[in-house]
């Protein structure tokens, strides 16, 4: 379990079951007691209740919930949990080499980051190609450091004074990218470099046209 930026707060929700109705079970953190505790009332099956978890430390820490019948006293097994509120970044960016790009060439860009990414749908980059906006999705890389977006090279298609970012910033196009913890990336691509040079990228996704008009 993970402690991350979406749930760490003060009612950070535990529940679990219980055999001692109207007893008040007691919520170890760490092997002591845990801050702010609302709730946790036993109703005989279950109990549910809110810790505040803002004042932990990043890394481990262990949860365990007791019970007492006021003769003995009963504690749960331990429930390991990891607190990370630490958003993932990108590190660095690279495009495709400086060339001429033609129909149904891809354009790939690879994303470093900075910690493994989980990513679902289609999250993408904004592109400008001859003053027209298109995206390059996200192909390949999920679960890794190494993201690769990808924009085929479309009929019509041109660009002859080099394609452009239409956008510094990740279009998640209602996807997700989220590090193990379940913490949403930091959107920026230029985060920790600047974005790369494409000044030397060209596209040319339109052919000349030739006709034979007459033959004798």
């Amino acid at each position: 379990s993970y402690i991350n930026v979406s749930n760490n707060s003060a009612t950070f929700a535990i529940s679990g079951t219980c055999d001692q109705a109207a007893q008040t079970v007691n919520i170890l953190v760490d092997g002591g007691a845990a801050t702010s505790p609302v709730g946790f009332s036993c109703n005989g099956t279950n109990f549910s209740g809110t810790i505040d978890t803002t004042g932990l430390s990043a890394g481990a820490h262990t949860l365990q919930a007791e019970l007492s019948d006021g003769v003995n006293t009963a504690t749960s097994a331990v429930v390991n949990v990891t607190k990370d509120i630490i958003a993932p970044e990108v590190s660095s960016m690279s495009a495709p080499i400086a060339n001429y790009y033609l129909e149904s060439d891809d354009l790939n860009f690879v994303l470093t980051m900075n910690e493994a990414t989980t990513v679902t749908g289609s999250p993408r980059i904004q592109l400008d190609v001859g003053g027209a906006t298109v995206y390059a999705t996200y192909a390949s890389g999920s679960t890794t450091t190494s993201l690769t977006f990808t924009y085929t090279v479309q009929a019509g298609d041109q660009d002859t004074n080099g394609i452009g970012f239409g956008s510094s910033v990740i279009d998640l196009n209602s996807g997700t990218m989220l590090d193990i913890a379940g913490n949403t990336i930091n959107l920026n691509l230029d985060a920790n470099s600047a974005l790369p040079n494409v000044s030397s990228v060209f596209v040319d996704g339109v052919l000349p046209t030739v006709t034979i008009t007459d033959a004798a």
